[in-house]
């Protein structure tokens, strides 16, 4: 796996050439390594080859179909090239995923019990996938809002604010959604209740402008 580690390496540095030359190697000596296949797809569709990240992304898929990352690298794949129907299925496959990620983080740290560095571990693993979660639900809005399902894009916001509570960004986004979908009312109201909470917000301000100059 040494080449494996140095195209990591490489590609956290930036250096995406040398990486897939080093994932080349690793590939090379074992043609169904996972972390490499990944890899590869991540920086293929980065270093503007969104097609060619398909085939080792799904190769990938073979080997881990329950690892939730793949999932969403193929959902950026599609979104890049404007593919946005065929990001749905992975992006709902890899929020399943880390859903039933975060249960069963949620009962080791029951078993955990007064343990408290155990807990402490569970509970950062546990909001990790919580941000996630919520990362993907977002993506998926902006999906279904490019093909004008505003309401389903709704909806996956509602779920996100589930997960996060309160949240400027998703709140504005649903504001959005709801006013391309008629929904004027709401989304004044919406806008008007974050601008109240955040009144030096320029994005709330900006949101309520447009809102405004739409409904005019």
């Amino acid at each position: 796996e040494l080449y494996y580690f140095r195209a990591l390496a490489l590609k956290k540095l930036g250096r995406l050439d040398e990486a897939r030359s080093a994932l080349e190697l690793s590939l090379g000596e074992n043609p169904w390594h996972p972390d490499s296949l990944l890899l590869q797809g991540e920086i293929l569709n980065e270093s503007g080859s969104p097609r060619e990240a398909i085939e080792p992304l799904e190769r990938t898929l073979k080997l881990q179909p329950d690892n939730p990352r793949i999932y969403r690298q193929l959902a950026e794949v599609y979104s890049g090239l404007e593919k946005y129907e065929l990001a749905l299925e992975p992006l709902d496959r890899a929020v399943i995923l880390l859903r039933r990620d975060g249960v069963d983080l949620s009962r080791l740290a029951e078993i955990a019990g007064e343990d408290a560095f155990d807990r402490m571990i569970h509970g950062a693993l546990l909001l990790e996938r919580h941000e996630a979660t919520a990362n993907l639900l977002y993506k998926k809005s902006i999906c279904l809002e490019y093909l004008g399902r505003f309401a389903e894009g709704v909806t996956a916001i509602d779920e996100a604010l589930e997960i996060f509570g309160e949240d400027k960004q998703l709140t504005l986004k649903k504001a959005m959604l709801l006013l391309s979908d008629g929904a004027s009312i709401e989304a004044l109201e919406l806008v008007l209740g974050l601008c109240a909470e955040q009144p030096e917000s320029a994005d709330a301000l900006y949101h309520l402008a447009w809102i405004y100059y739409k409904t005019a």
